[in-house]
């Protein structure tokens, strides 16, 4: 079973609960948390926020990240911004490759075909 890590309390309650790998916001992971994922003690699945915010850039904090995770629904609180990443719109701008996960809630038939 995966663990939960979108804040330190959660990655630490997960490393608690016997959790060897967890999927979060490494955005918000602590040095201890970053040493953990460094040292092979936690897999870290990262979550990333092109769907809220996609000029995002990548960033792994120099942690082996076992894996990125995308959303192809509208993240946005501003409901009228209409943005819906695509998983074509994912990988034409570099943002997915094969071995990264998606969360899969409005994926559309279009999507799964385009899936690497």
């Amino acid at each position: 079973m995966i663990g939960q890590a979108e804040s330190i309390l959660q990655f630490e309650q997960s490393k608690t609960d016997g959790r060897s790998a967890v999927i979060g916001n490494l955005s918000s992971m602590g040095n201890n948390q970053l040493n953990t994922i460094s040292s092979g003690q936690m897999k870290f699945i990262t979550e990333q926020y092109f769907n809220i915010q996609p000029s995002l850039v990548r960033d792994d904090r120099n942690v082996p990240v076992e894996s990125a995770c995308v959303a192809v629904y509208d993240g946005s609180s501003e409901q009228d911004r209409g943005w819906k990443p695509s998983i074509k719109w994912y990988l034409d701008n570099g943002h997915m490759v094969p071995g990264d996960c998606v969360y899969t809630p409005g994926m559309t038939p279009d999507d799964y075909y385009h899936l690497p």
